[in-house]
């Protein structure tokens, strides 16, 4: 893999940031886990119904704009072509959350947040301080991002109602490409990740996410 230079690196992210933010970000081609979310348009019960579940599935569209954030961040000065090659591969992976996350909003009449491009670029900004304290470092915290973010998923899964199967279907999905990328993090460390994040730092990111959450679902 030839690494690019830092204006190509410059031009790859904005161009992810817009993709990501604007439309037109590629994933890998999977197709949606629930198919066709087909839009209900009932009663003024299921309208309230509805949106509620579009404000919830926002949240989870932010924490993919989050990540791709992230992973950007994270491979912007990262050199070791393995590690590149997985980020990328990973940040794939992501977009396809992403898309599945916006076609279940369009279904439910939602809009993404507002506030999309400031979580994008504060998760970049993240990763780029993470990943200037090294590469042990930069996998420490992909792990730990990845599980909060499935401990988050498995809330939401009892949150949606069992009767909704495209959600069920889409988080469950979700939750396993989290685990697999927390998973790859975690046995490629050279070292224990128990030793990688303080306690100060994980609660950190517990309370960042946690704004993120409350904020995404209102505005």
């Amino acid at each position: 893999m030839v690494r690019k230079n830092r204006l190509d690196a410059v031009i790859e992210v904005l161009d992810n940031f817009l993709k990501t933010n604007f439309g037109g970000l590629s994933g890998s081609g999977r197709n949606n886990p629930a198919g066709n979310c087909n839009v209900e348009r009932d009663s003024k019960e299921d309208r309230k119904k509805k949106k509620l579940a579009g404000e919830l599935m926002r949240i989870n569209h932010s924490g993919e704009v989050a990540a791709q954030g992230l992973y950007q961040g994270q491979r912007f000065f990262e050199t070791d072509p393995h590690m590149r090659k997985y980020l990328e591969e990973a940040a794939i992976e992501e977009a396809d959350h992403l898309k599945w996350t916006f076609e279940y909003m369009k279904s439910k009449d939602t809009k993404g947040s507002l506030l999309n491009p400031a979580w994008y670029f504060g998760s970049f900004t993240l990763a780029l301080l993470v990943q200037s304290q090294g590469r042990e470092k930069s996998k420490h915290f992909l792990a730990e991002t990845e599980r909060q973010v499935q401990k988050h998923l498995m809330r939401h899964l009892k949150t949606f109602p069992t009767e909704d199967e495209a959600a069920q279907k889409i988080l469950k999905k979700m939750y396993e490409d989290e685990g697999e990328h927390a998973s790859w993090a975690e046995n490629s460390s050279s070292k224990n990740l128990t030793e990688g994040l303080s306690k100060v730092e994980k609660s950190a990111m517990k309370i960042m996410s946690k704004v993120m959450i409350e904020l995404s679902k209102r505005i």
